[in-house]
């Protein structure tokens, strides 16, 4: 047996992992338990980092609560974004309405889960309760096939945001056109950004679960998201028009410099990444695509 057909045979085996994970109709899985789940069988499993970070308001586990007993290969922290001295608690969250109103001193919210640089939001229904979103611990939440178009201002607001700290972080970098995942219990949406040309990109709400198996469309979409520092190049010049515009720039106006500012309290978490490669190792050079090529300098065939 070849070494390819060994990796084969591993992708494999993943994949009948999470569908076995995902067909559990019949269980009662709270958001805390969806979230493991997705993070330990889905987005580790095609991200070339397995590492991934969960909202730390969530209930924890050890294990992967699905049945499997894995090991799981991320952490429970912090996941606020905001701008502002951290180390003195002064803090302060973007919040963006349906119209890309800012208000710089409001609570943005936390992502459920995180992969690298990318914001992942969990559609669920949740019960009125006292405790209030900063403590999903002490509620149960229903985990259904939600229309994922009522988290869309959250998901827009996540790719902005994230957008604008990749640019921070990585100024070097060619483009900045930045995925954000929405998922319900059958569903997922993708939002790219670009924080430099003002361009938003929505695709459909792709089924990733059908009959009980993957949809492979919609997984091999979902792998060029995760990964999208390798395989990514950026807008073309057809989509720098009005057309793909968000009118974001034009509506915080003067405000657009706190987006410039943006910071996140757990960004050193992603040292632990050189450990956690789910391919076949750490390339030699981690060289991403955007700062490789820009696609709009290439030549015709």
């Amino acid at each position: 047996m070849t070494f390819s057909q060994i990796d084969c045979d591993v992708k494999h085996i993943a994949m009948e992992a999470a569908e076995k994970a995902f067909a559990e109709e019949d269980r009662k899985l709270t958001e805390a338990e969806w979230a493991v789940v997705l993070a330990h069988h889905l987005f580790s499993k095609l991200s070339v980092s397995s590492y991934y970070l969960i909202d730390k308001g969530y209930s924890k586990y050890a294990r992967c609560p699905c049945g499997c007993d894995g090991i799981l290969t991320g952490d429970y922290g912090d996941t606020s974004i905001g701008i502002g001295d951290y180390s003195s608690n002064r803090i302060f969250y973007l919040e963006l309405s349906d119209t890309f109103t800012c208000c710089p001193e409001v609570w943005h919210g936390f992502v459920d889960l995180m992969m690298g640089m990318i914001g992942i939001n969990i559609a669920t229904i949740e019960p009125d309760s006292p405790g209030g979103s900063g403590n999903r611990s002490s509620i149960e939440v229903k985990i259904e096939n939600t229309d994922l178009k009522s988290n869309k201002e959250q998901m827009i607001a996540q790719s902005i945001v994230f957008s604008f700290l990749q640019q921070k972080l990585h100024p070097e970098f060619v483009n900045h056109l930045i995925p954000s995942i929405g998922i319900s219990k059958e569903m997922l949406v993708i939002y790219y950004y670009d924080c430099k040309n003002d361009v938003l990109i929505e695709s459909s709400q792709m089924p990733y679960i059908q009959d009980e198996k993957l949809c492979i469309p919609t997984i091999v979409a979902l792998w060029l998201a995760l990964n999208f520092k390798y395989f990514c190049s950026g807008i073309t010049k057809g989509m720098n028009n009005s057309s793909y515009k968000a009118g974001f720039f034009e509506q915080v106006d003067e405000k657009l410099n706190l987006y410039m500012n943006v910071n996140m309290p757990c960004g050193k978490h992603y040292s632990k990444e050189d450990n956690t490669w789910t391919w076949l190792g750490k390339p030699i050079e981690d060289e991403p695509a955007e700062k490789v090529k820009d696609i709009n300098k290439l030549e015709p065939w």
